[in-house]
């Protein structure tokens, strides 16, 4: 099998040098890879990417990223500028992502700064802004826009560098459902071009769709699953333990009911 392209050992990490926010963290990313990552808020999986994608770093363990050790200092020399080229990251909320005068500089901002002819950034952002559909939007101020369309400009800032791995922090969230479903269109078209994609959600409804692997985080901040999509989403008892799904109890005479609550509707009477 070649070299994965992530190769995270033991990794751990502390907010602050004091709350855990990563426990023992071990896992490997293959090239061409659907993972979703799924937790509980708080469990650590945005703390997890943004270390995939060299905007933190662990307090023990190692990281390797495309062959080489992801540290302060190799991204502080010569290596910053390919790994920045290979890897995009976005953000759960655009606003923290976008902050250029109009959309097209926006989408040109990331080219630019990595030294791309002036004549290619050009047709990179038109190809960009064609794929994505918000030509009409190039002109206009980025925070005067609606959450969908900023959520398009923060994916467009990233896809015109034309990265090997996105990585995407809650990809729905704030999402309305249209641009819910013009987003699964945009990442299953990056998937067939081999692209790999790594997202951390909470959300199950949809990890079958988008993803062919699944690593779920505990509240405990430590990996408790590593499986296809179906066997993960069959694990009802697991997903209750790490708070991703929820259930109540109830009583009617003398029958009592549990729901779950979330993408299953499990009805237990006792």
């Amino acid at each position: 099998m070649p070299e994965p392209i992530f190769n995270i050992e033991r990794v751990c990490y502390r907010y602050g040098g004091k709350y855990i926010g990563l426990k023992d963290i071990t896992m490997q990313v293959h090239s061409g890879e659907s993972l979703a990552i799924l937790g509980a808020n708080g469990s650590g999986k945005s703390t997890l990417l943004k270390i995939m994608a060299g905007l933190a770093f662990p307090e023990d363990g190692s990281i390797n990223a495309l062959g080489k050790p992801l540290t302060q200092d190799i991204l502080s020399g010569e290596f910053a500028g390919f790994f920045r080229s290979k890897v995009g990251f976005i953000f759960q909320e655009p606003d923290v992502q976008i902050f250029c005068p109009t959309v097209w500089d926006e989408i040109a901002f990331g080219p630019l700064q990595l030294g791309i002819e002036k004549s290619e950034v050009r047709q990179r952002v038109d190809d960009t802004l064609d794929m994505l559909g918000i030509k009409a939007l190039k002109d206009r101020q980025p925070h005067h826009l609606s959450g969908g369309e900023k959520k398009k400009v923060a994916i467009g800032s990233v896809l015109s560098l034309n990265p090997d791995i996105l990585l995407l922090d809650e990809p729905t969230n704030g999402l309305d459902p249209r641009t819910q479903v013009w987003l699964f269109e945009l990442l299953e078209g990056l998937r067939k071009f081999k692209k790999t994609i790594i997202m951390a959600t909470h959300d199950l409804s949809i990890v079958e769709d988008i993803a062919d692997r699944v690593i779920v985080l505990s509240e405990n901040h430590t990996i408790v699953a590593d499986s296809k999509p179906a066997e993960v989403l069959r694990d009802k008892d697991m997903l209750l333990k790490v708070n991703i799904i929820h259930e109540h109890t109830h009583r009617h005479g003398d029958v009592v009911h549990i729901h779950s609550h979330g993408p299953f509707a499990r009805h237990d009477e006792h």
